[in-house]
């Protein structure tokens, strides 16, 4: 259980049902309620656990695979859910007890506070629903066009007809208590609760489909992504963008928008990130004006992959960078996810996300107290609270997670990655290595063993033996570990370069 991606969440997710379970007993008010019970501060614990569950739910869905949307796509998701729960669950308790509360004649009371609740969940509801809309949908013709679409619309339409009801409350909580049709409101709350069951129903739909934006893109224009190198503007288009036989199609232009002059040769050169199976060249050949094109099963697994591009002209440097593709199982079909995960291992990580999440707990616990004495600094305790207990738990989770990953190089061999790594290059290899990689440079002769000539070396490496020479030196050389002096981000930019400089078939294409 604990070696899979979802093991640790379902874990977590019935903790938090076992909490939330445990506290409902303990709270159930055998002797009937009492303003002043010393049960009081267990109330507080029930929001973290809810809240806990709802962030297993956000872990597990769309939001987290969304390449484009990172840690705000999932805090979104997070708060939408909390939004929703609030809305819902409040409107049942209020269905529940306005009958008692209108015999008590506090129905008035009780509606007004309800309303002000309700309409900050809408708020954050629309908040972040628009930002999940433009994150999964993008585009009205993805919205019409496809079943997770189709399934927003229906939820929209319910949550309207939702909506007007719950104004219909929200205008009868402010006349005076005298005048408040209770018996109407209750009628109202019913058929607002049945509205968010079917909308709940619409969710349901929505969380098995894969969304809109990613089936669109797919089934429409296939995959589609455009660069800008030296003084070219290049766009790929992958159809129909799936795992098998693809055909690519590349725009060669200008800055200006015209057709590049004297190109000689396009190469595709393809590998897959996840799994070593070495790397593929395609050549592209000329399909009208400014494209190139080639077709093969050069995509022969899903995943992602990596497509560096390289034009020849005559006269001038080749223009090389490099892409990096989320490549689906079939056309249309979900976009893979986060890479593959080792085994899950405890790490420094781990131990930081649980001590955030126990400060937050703390945060939230304390609130009670503080806020007895100042009303404002409760609140901003359990806001805080809230927020570190979800980051917490969120850190804790990826980084157990991710804790067994093997290592993959984050960064494309693009231009921006070449130049720096050139820079790190210059500075810190070349006074042993050379300018060129032959091991001729200043240095090269106060040593034994000589430096190694990296243009016979570098191909007969991964990227990621490369990169652990880089940080932890080579044994019985006078290379030195550069995990101390360099970033893991230049470790990687150096490495782009020493593939892209001194990889003999890439200079073959110069």
């Amino acid at each position: 259980m604990l070696g899979t991606r979802f093991g640790p969440i379902w874990l977590l997710r019935v903790a938090s049902i076992a909490a939330l379970a445990a506290l409902a007993v303990r709270l159930y008010p055998r002797q009937g309620w009492s303003r002043g019970a010393p049960r009081r501060p267990l109330w507080l614990l029930v929001l973290p656990a809810g809240a806990l569950l709802l962030l297993t739910t956000t872990l597990s869905s769309h939001a987290v695979a969304a390449a484009q949307g990172g840690p705000a796509a999932w805090l979104a998701d997070w708060l939408h859910l909390l939004g929703a729960s609030v809305w819902v669950g409040g409107l049942a308790a209020l269905a529940a007890t306005l009958p008692l509360a209108r015999r008590a004649g506090l129905a008035a009371a009780l509606l007004r506070r309800f309303s002000t609740l309700a309409l900050l969940s809408v708020a954050a509801l629309a908040l972040t629903g628009l930002y999940q809309a433009w994150l999964h949908v993008r585009t009205p013709s993805a919205l019409l066009e496809t079943p997770y679409g189709q399934a927003l619309l229906v939820k929209l339409a319910l949550l309207v007809a939702a909506l007007a009801l719950g104004a219909h409350n929200l205008l009868a909580a402010r006349r005076p208590a005298a005048q408040v049709p209770v018996g109407r409101v209750r009628r109202a709350v019913w058929g607002e609760l049945a509205l968010l069951g079917a909308v709940l129903g619409a969710v349901g739909a929505l969380t098995s489909l894969p969304p809109a934006w990613d089936v669109y893109r797919l089934a429409n224009r296939g995959l589609v992504e455009r660069v800008a190198v030296a003084d070219l503007r290049l766009t790929l288009r992958v159809d129909p963008g799936a795992a098998g036989v693809n055909t690519f199609d590349l725009e060669v232009r200008e800055q200006d928008g015209q057709p590049a002059r004297q190109v000689q040769r396009v190469t595709l050169r393809l590998r897959p990130l996840l799994v070593e199976l070495g790397e593929s060249e395609l050549r592209l050949a000329p399909a009208g004006e400014a494209r190139y094109r080639g077709q093969g099963g050069y995509l022969s697994l899903p995943g992602y992959w990596q497509v560096e591009l390289i034009v020849r002209r005559a006269g001038l440097e080749d223009a090389r960078t490099a892409l990096r593709l989320a490549v689906p199982s079939e056309p249309g079909g979900a976009l893979p996810g986060a890479r593959a995960a080792g085994a899950p291992g405890f790490s420094r990580e781990v131990l930081i996300g649980l001590l955030v999440l126990a400060l937050g707990a703390v945060l939230v616990v304390g609130s009670a107290r503080v806020g007895r004495r100042r009303v404002w600094a409760g609140v901003v305790a359990m806001a805080l609270g809230f927020v570190l207990s979800a980051v917490g738990t969120y850190a804790a989770t990826t980084a157990w997670l991710g804790a067994g990953t093997a290592l993959a190089n984050p960064f494309p061999p693009d231009e921006a990655s070449v130049r720096r790594g050139a820079e790190v290059y210059a500075q810190h290899c070349a006074a042993c290595h050379g300018p060129s990689g032959r091991g001729d440079g200043p240095l090269a002769l106060t040593v034994n063993p000589r430096p190694v000539d990296l243009r016979l070396h570098v191909t007969a490496h991964s990227e990621t033996e490369l990169f652990q020479f880089v940080s932890r030196g080579l044994a019985g050389t006078h290379m030195p570990a550069f995990a101390d002096r360099l970033s893991a981000d230049d470790r990687w930019h150096v490495v782009n370069y020493l593939r892209t400089a001194f990889d003999p078939q890439a200079g073959q294409q110069r």
